[in-house]
């Protein structure tokens, strides 16, 4: 079998891809290994099939951060062109395995990016490498790409970490993109993680998203901790809130409350 022009170039690229010494020339050959010729859904050449695992092993093997970024880069434009379930196990694999934090969390983000075309059929593996990391920060990122998600089933999901997830820094941060989606559902949600929260931390970024939102539920749910919580420090925090909110149901409840 003589390769062809095309196939001849591809194996050149996978080589220089991995294993050239100077970087710049294995980030352009991966970078080209991302953009081959599409046709009917297939790469045009022969042996093309060995691209995606070859992308992965760069993710995952190389000590050089760059090297596994532009892999994922280039995971994410085929991706774009092309439905291939490989793409997604890859960036799965490399997601949970790839000893870096940066990594990780770039896979994470691709995968988000994927709910765009897919939707809620991506939700799973985002909850998958949620649970199977245990680096707090790229938990954190986690939370983050899910809350962009554009659907309910992921918004139910921030709530549940909100109110269940074991560390408090997740459930804060749970907490703060639920305020910055600023959704009613979310909002009213967070009545029921205050009351269940034991961390003044969580419940301070509670009261915040509280007062943030546009949504009545919010104001209605800080008049009711500054009337009834027990905790006398939280309850001050929701009548500083209130002193400084210009609705005149905020007013007239204070003016109670003084009475």
């Amino acid at each position: 079998h003589d390769p062809s022009g095309g196939e001849r170039a591809t194996r050149l690229l996978m080589e220089i891809a991995l294993n050239e010494s100077n970087q710049k020339l294995r980030k352009f050959a991966i970078y080209s290994l991302g953009r081959g010729e599409w046709s009917e859904q297939k790469f045009r050449f022969e042996g093309d099939d060995q691209i995606v695992p070859i992308l992965q092993k760069l993710a995952l093997s190389s000590v050089e951060r760059e090297i596994a970024s532009s892999a994922i880069d280039a995971l994410n434009h085929i991706a774009n062109h092309h439905e291939d379930p490989r793409i997604r196990a890859a960036l799965m694999e490399i997601g949970i395995n790839s000893p870096s934090r940066d990594v990780r969390q770039k896979a994470a983000s691709r995968i988000g990016e994927m709910a765009e075309k897919e939707g809620v059929k991506i939700l799973p593996d985002l909850v998958q490498l949620f649970e199977a990391n245990d680096d707090r920060e790229l938990k954190k990122h986690i939370i983050s790409v899910i809350s962009k998600m554009e659907n309910p089933e992921a918004q139910d999901h921030v709530i549940k970490i909100a109110g269940t997830a074991q560390h408090p820094e997740l459930r804060k941060r749970a907490v703060y993109v639920i305020g910055q989606r600023g959704s009613e559902v979310g909002v009213v949600a967070l009545g029921g993680v205050y009351a269940a929260e034991q961390s003044d931390d969580v419940k301070n970024q509670i009261l915040h998203s509280l007062n943030e939102t546009k949504h009545r539920s919010g104001l209605v749910q800080l008049m009711e901790i500054a009337r009834t919580d027990p905790n006398l420090k939280m309850r001050m925090k929701a009548v500083n809130y209130l002193g400084r909110n210009k609705d005149p149901d905020a007013q007239r409840f204070l003016e109670e409350l003084l009475k």
